[in-house]
């Protein structure tokens, strides 16, 4: 799952590349609130879903699923079309509303010293202690589990 602005900026596969599968692709989410991708028809394929609350974009294209803008609605659409899993990829407005709303499980970090140009603002917290922690290349891979209340 990613938001619009990085649908529109960074055009990402969300697919599952360089390891053979045995089952379908996995479903493409986009949460695109305002209707932004409704001229970029390069989205609208058979295994994307886009969540929006622009009801026209979402009576004009087939893949557009009109929801209310909150996130645990959206879950439970997935939930009704059988999808168990999901992977937020992002991007960081994304990301923060699903911390800033409790409805993760599991967050993977993956952080370097790299700085590609000016950036933008990542995601910062503390959302809980740290499960693991391996080296990847240069990065570090940090994995956190939501504490049940």
């Amino acid at each position: 799952m990613v938001g619009s602005e990085t649908a529109l900026t960074d055009a990402p596969q969300l697919t599952v590349r360089h390891v053979p599968i045995t089952h379908q692709q996995p479903w493409r989410v986009i949460v695109d609130r305002r209707g932004r991708l409704q001229h970029h028809p390069a989205f609208f394929d058979d295994r994307t879903l886009i969540y929006t609350t622009n009801t026209t974009f979402a009576q004009q294209v087939p893949q557009a699923v009109s929801f209310d803008g909150e996130l645990d609605t959206l879950l439970d659409d997935l939930g009704q079309r059988g999808i168990q899993s999901l992977l937020v990829e992002g991007g960081g407005a994304l990301v923060r509303a699903f911390l800033a709303t409790n409805l993760w499980q599991r967050f993977d970090i993956y952080q370097t010293d790299a700085v590609l140009g000016t950036g933008i603002k990542g995601v910062v917290g503390n959302q809980g202690p740290v499960a693991t922690q391996t080296r990847v290349g240069n990065a570090l891979h940090q994995v956190i589990y939501r504490e049940a209340k």
